[in-house]
């Protein structure tokens, strides 16, 4: 008799102990699943406090729009940001059409493309159906609108619409779409526009380029930065912070004529803050095609007027409608027609600060007792 109540005891207590640990991994399961659920609620609110963190950094971004748009007069700033959304430091945009297809490879030609340090934007401003030529460079733009326009405009389009801020990026490089140029060496102009603390520069253009100053913009040997009252808008590179102060001329302006001119005018740089860059150099191409939407300054070549000489140069005897245009843009910004000046250059191995601090010692410009330099119009 006890032999049995002993096995009993025994098979009792083994299927006490299975049940156990049964009930055991049960309550581990539920713990773990518990857990998780609050893994996920706790992601979930994070997202939900960032997204609110952003509306309320828009909206302080927002509350200071009088300061950033104040010499653009009837510029209002969206609130929300939609569409696009800067990923990088500096931003390249161009209007191209169906002829632009050698320049746009050459700016996308970074050894890195993906660790390039500037956004690509892109505005398509002939008729549809005919873009398939930029088919293998609309993919890797960050963005890319079809608007017919030309590039100040579009421009402008495209920072208001996507409610793009000052402080989004350092610079912007406005390229024409006859400018040719790799992506590296357009890395350099940036970094060297930084370097220089310029305001307004353009590359340098090689002896093959059509180019209205010879002195101010052909490529110049043992020369880093060549300093002036003038430099083009064909291939402008602007500080971001300035670009703000001249959204009403980029919405007003059509072809282009003139608005050089008038972002001086208005912004009124020093002469250290404005030059030619001639670490880079690029090749702004001849043509003389009038049906080019983004050449503006060819649209008088079917007339009788306008004179080409063996090299490409041009001479207008009389004005064509992109100058009538372009002066009176420059009427309505108060802006002049001046002679271009070179003040003085930067070579190899030189500071910035020491060849500005050796100008400002010998230059007319420099006012000792203001300390600031004067702007003139030559």
């Amino acid at each position: 008799m006890r032999s049995r109540s002993r096995r009993g005891l025994k098979f009792n207590f083994s299927l006490r102990s299975e049940n156990d640990a049964e009930t055991g991994i049960r309550k581990r399961f539920c713990s773990l699943r518990l857990a998780f659920k609050a893994l996920v609620g706790l992601i979930l609110l994070y997202f939900v406090l960032l997204f609110k963190n952003f509306n309320r950094q828009v909206e302080n971004n927002h509350s200071v729009d009088g300061l950033s748009t104040s010499g653009s007069p009837g510029i209002n700033l969206p609130l929300l940001r939609h569409g696009f959304r800067p990923n990088r430091r500096f931003l390249l945009f161009s209007s191209v059409g169906k002829r632009s297809k050698p320049a746009v490879l050459g700016w996308m030609n970074v050894t890195n493309y993906s660790k390039r340090t500037f956004d690509v934007v892109l505005y398509y401003y002939d008729d549809q159906g005919t873009e398939k030529s930029l088919d293998c460079c609309r993919d890797k733009a960050d963005y890319y609108f079809r608007r017919s326009d030309f590039k100040w405009p579009n421009l402008y389009h495209f920072l208001v619409e996507n409610n793009i801020r000052p402080g989004d990026y350092d610079a912007i490089f406005a390229v024409d779409d006859d400018i040719i140029m790799n992506g590296n060496e357009i890395e350099t102009l940036f970094a060297d526009f930084i370097k220089y603390k310029l305001k307004y520069a353009q590359p340098s253009y090689d002896m093959y380029s059509s180019v209205h100053f010879p002195r101010l913009q052909r490529w110049r040997g043992n020369t880093m930065v060549r300093f002036a009252n003038f430099v083009e808008n064909a291939a402008l590179v602007i500080d971001f912070q300035t670009v703000f102060r001249i959204l009403d001329i980029m919405r007003d302006s059509k072809t282009g004529w003139g608005s050089d001119y008038c972002f001086f005018h208005r912004t009124k740089p020093a002469p250290h803050e404005m030059g030619t860059i001639h670490t880079v150099v690029a090749t702004h191409t001849i043509t003389k095609d009038p049906t080019k939407a983004s050449n503006a300054f060819w649209e008088g070549l079917n007339q009788d007027n306008v004179v080409i000489d063996k090299r490409g140069n041009i001479d207008h005897p009389e004005d064509t409608p992109a100058q009538k245009e372009g002066k009176e843009l420059m009427a309505a910004c108060g802006a002049k027609i001046y002679r271009p000046r070179v003040y003085f250059r930067i070579k190899p191995g030189e500071m910035r600060e020491d060849v500005i601090n050796r100008e400002k010692a010998k230059n007319d410009l420099y006012d000792k007792n203001s300390k600031n330099y004067h702007w003139s119009q030559f």
